[in-house]
């Protein structure tokens, strides 16, 4: 096979996205398979000609339909041909910009560990538009968009042309939409800039630069591919929905407060990353990237947001109430804040150092489980914290 790259030709027509997908498929431990959202609607599937694929929800998460043929085993190329709607959090196609990222689950998810990155020709439907870090194909004349990781395929971001600016400080270089946006995203920029050289103190430097998206549209939280981070939109103009529980612990503004916040966490997914994002095992990436946030906050002697976001956790976790490891081992709704809490009354008991110390050695790890951290922290650090996790883990709040 002359390439280990996933290969995707994509058109937008009439607000959907039509895929065509080339997946090179080497002959292992498992038959030809694909993963793809529910809201995937098929057209064809086949290897080299075999189409004897049959589908089954996914056991980890029944968003996810897996398609697999049992009756091959060559090695050769998974040709899949689909529509989707865009949906998830900050997932837009619309006449002001096109926003496709990986957890909108438009292309096929979890690619085997081989395929070591993705080309998306762009055919139809971008003409308008300002694709952000693409080139154009020499050989087809077509605009592509390359990722070099498995992990942030298909992570495009779309500008309608000329309706974008930017501007620049220290290592971030941030792109926005919206006029209004620009004070909120100077202050991100300087966020990150600070939270970023606080990091490289701590863990293993990284200080390669980093770019921040504002999309305009959307939801105003935030998310991380690598070195890039998207915002949905500017957090100042976030309004609490009309009905917000009697018990919720941030008023409005605390939340905006939080969502600006949102840049150190992501750029901690810098070191915290490498769990499995579809199964709870996610809970360590979220954890790491969260505490990263929270260490910030004591080192700026911001103890007031600090403790707002440990209250805010809480209360997701009670609502949620699922342990971090569930008996199924699917991914839990409470994956951003359980283990988030279980760090806190680690804290709680050994102190900002102990924390320090267990983050190090999660960073370093490059693939992160449950249990192999677990078995370090009992050989490397405190064989007490290691029971302490072990019981916590599987414990409902």
């Amino acid at each position: 096979m002359n390439s280990m790259k996933a290969i995707f030709y994509l058109k937008v027509l009439e607000n959907k996205l039509y895929v065509k997908g080339q997946i090179p498929y080497i002959n292992g431990d498992k038959q030809p398979q694909i993963i793809v959202g529910k809201n995937v609607n098929i057209h064809s599937i086949s290897i080299n000609g075999n189409s004897n694929f049959v589908s089954n929800v996914s056991t980890e998460n029944d968003y996810f339909i897996v398609y697999t043929n049992n009756e091959y085993e060559e090695e050769g190329v998974i040709e899949i041909e689909y529509d989707t709607n865009i949906v998830g959090e900050n997932n837009i196609i619309s006449d002001e910009l096109i926003a496709i990222s990986l957890y909108s689950n438009p292309f096929p998810i979890k690619l085997e560990t081989y395929i070591d990155g993705s080309l998306c020709y762009l055919e139809e439907g971008f003409e308008n538009y300002d694709v952000m870090n693409s080139y154009i194909d020499e050989e087809t004349g077509l605009v592509v968009k390359e990722t070099c990781s498995k992990t942030e395929t298909a992570n495009i971001i779309a500008y309608k042309k000329g309706k974008y600016k930017s501007f620049e400080y220290g290592k971030f270089k941030v792109f926005y939409r919206t006029e209004s946006a620009y004070d909120t995203f100077y202050k991100i920029a300087c966020l990150g800039d600070a939270a970023l050289k606080f990091f490289n103190q701590i863990y293993q430097e990284k200080n390669d630069d980093m770019e921040i998206y504002e999309l305009g549209l959307g939801y105003p939280a935030a998310y991380n591919r690598g070195n890039i981070v998207v915002y949905g939109a500017d957090p100042n103009e976030f309004k609490f929905p009309i009905q917000v529980p009697e018990d919720f612990p941030l008023v409005e503004n605390d939340f905006k407060e939080y969502l600006i916040q949102a840049i150190v966490h992501e750029i901690g997914h810098k070191w915290f990353i490498g769990a499995d994002i579809f199964s709870y095992e996610d809970w360590l990436n979220e954890t790491g990237a969260e505490w990263s946030n929270l260490l910030y906050l004591l080192a700026e002697d911001n103890k007031e947001l600090f403790d707002k976001i440990i209250k805010y956790h809480e209360y997701q976790n009670k609502m949620c109430n699922e342990p971090i490891k569930p008996s199924d081992n699917h991914k839990p709704n409470a994956v951003h804040s359980s283990g988030v809490i279980l760090f806190y009354k680690i804290y709680q008991k050994y102190g900002k150092d102990m924390i320090i110390k267990m983050l190090k050695l999660l960073s370093e790890m490059e693939l992160k489980t449950t249990d192999k951290f677990i078995e370090l922290i009992r050989t490397d650090i405190n064989s007490d914290i290691a029971d302490f996790m072990l019981e916590e883990i599987c414990r409902v709040v």
